[in-house]
């Protein structure tokens, strides 16, 4: 479950670098 997590944060972390 907390590599879930992990992934979820980078996914967030990755689209406010595009914006």
């Amino acid at each position: 479950m907390q590599g879930f997590y992990f992934w979820v944060c980078l996914e967030e972390i990755r689209v406010k670098m595009i914006t």
